[in-house]
């Protein structure tokens, strides 16, 4: 298997999103804390606006290039990706502060956490259909997907919420994957 090289633009993208994952644990305590907790509490609402958008920038350009690469057929997928990219950065544009604004607040979450799911279903779908219906991709590649999304929902629960830990493993580990499957 020949790997190919990443580009200095990937590099640069990557880099940054290994950086603002890594350094916002000197900002806020990881498990009982959130990244809405970031902007809001902590006062640092650019970092959490530059965060948000690196992460839904890197997961859409990297995940359409994959779906091209394999010749992904869903239409509907492709639109899901989009809607869940809007969706990652129009939550951050929302405040998030219950007391001040309690309606704004539960969109916040609720934008969030709805496009997570789309995203983590999208990128299922396309990873079941490459497996099981073309063959172009090991089933290995599947179970260890399987096998993050277990790990973070097993986080999600024991920690009793979404915390920083969470959403950082969470594309920490998603970017990495993706940078895999893309140059492998």
């Amino acid at each position: 298997m020949r790997y190919s090289k990443l580009s200095l633009l990937e590099m640069l993208h990557i880099g940054a999103i290994i950086f603002l994952n890594l350094y916002v644990y000197t900002l806020i305590p990881p498990l009982s804390e959130n990244m809405s907790g970031l902007g809001n509490k902590f006062q640092h609402p650019l970092y959490l606006f530059i965060w948000s958008l690196s992460i839904a920038t890197f997961f859409l350009i990297h995940t359409k290039e994959l779906m091209q690469s394999y010749n992904y057929p869903s239409k509907w997928g492709k639109i899901f990706l989009y809607i869940s990219t809007i969706l990652m950065v129009v939550c951050i544009l929302l405040p998030y502060k219950p007391f001040q604004f309690p309606l704004l607040s539960k969109w916040h979450v609720r934008l969030a956490m709805f496009a997570t799911v789309i995203y983590i279903l999208v990128f299922l779908h396309f990873l079941c259909y490459q497996t099981l219906h073309t063959f172009n991709i090991n089933i290995s590649y599947l179970k260890f997907y399987f096998v993050f999304i277990f790990l973070e929902l097993l986080l999600y629960i024991l920690n009793g919420g979404v915390s920083t830990l969470l959403e950082t493993s969470f594309a920490l580990i998603m970017s990495l994957f993706l940078l895999y499957l893309q140059h492998k």
